[in-house]
């Protein structure tokens, strides 16, 4: 149609899902066609301001208010653990609304959420982009368990008698004599816990 002369491209279509062309048509004087003459030989109405009508399933599908795109976004950026890339996560995020596997914002967060509970070491942790590109939210995760930190117990008896004698206001040299037969692990356990007491009396 472009060649007999009764198409003009004005924008050439591109890759991906709606990413339809935009035609205009031409008067072709020798076959005798106005454009809305042609508009019936070809059988619809070619509309240059939307590609979709406004009640097609694919316009209802890809279609989200720029605003709460936006909104929506910020939220899942609000809760996400590493903030880092945050223009690379709203490309990520652009390219995840315009497709259909745009999950509810909500299912979003509650899996951001799953995901943080796992991360042990905050450089390990994705960018929200390749989060959001990898459709990270339909991991099965596990939330890591908090192991206890054990404490020496001899450092644990030094702690204890400091906190002791500063709560009873015995003076620091008085606790330091009492502990020159301790090791000097547990005369330092033991005193640092005794000006933590004594600065707060």
């Amino acid at each position: 149609m472009v060649r007999d002369g009764l198409v003009e491209i004005v924008e050439p279509a591109g890759a991906g899902r709606g990413k339809v062309g935009v035609y205009q048509l031409l008067y072709n004087a020798e076959k005798g066609h106005t454009g809305d003459a042609l508009s019936s030989v070809i059988g619809h109405t070619v509309k240059r301001d939307r590609s979709h009508s406004d009640t097609s399933d694919t316009y209802l599908l890809n279609r989200h208010e720029p605003s709460n795109s936006r909104n929506d976004f910020d939220r899942v950026w609000s809760v996400y653990p590493r903030k880092v890339s945050k223009e690379a996560a709203w490309r990520s995020w652009q390219k995840l609304v315009a497709s259909s596997e745009m999950p509810p914002t909500d299912t979003l967060v509650t899996a951001i959420e799953r995901y943080a509970s796992t991360i042990t070491e905050m450089r390990y942790c994705a960018h929200l982009a390749t989060w959001l590109s990898s459709q990270r939210w339909l991991d099965e995760t596990t939330p890591t368990k908090t192991v206890p930190v054990r404490t020496d117990p001899r450092i644990e008896a030094a702690r204890s008698h400091g906190a002791a004698l500063a709560r009873t206001r015995v003076s620091e040299s008085d606790l330091l004599e009492s502990m020159t037969h301790r090791p000097p692990d547990e005369q330092a356990a033991a005193l640092d816990l005794y000006r933590q007491i004594s600065a707060q009396q």
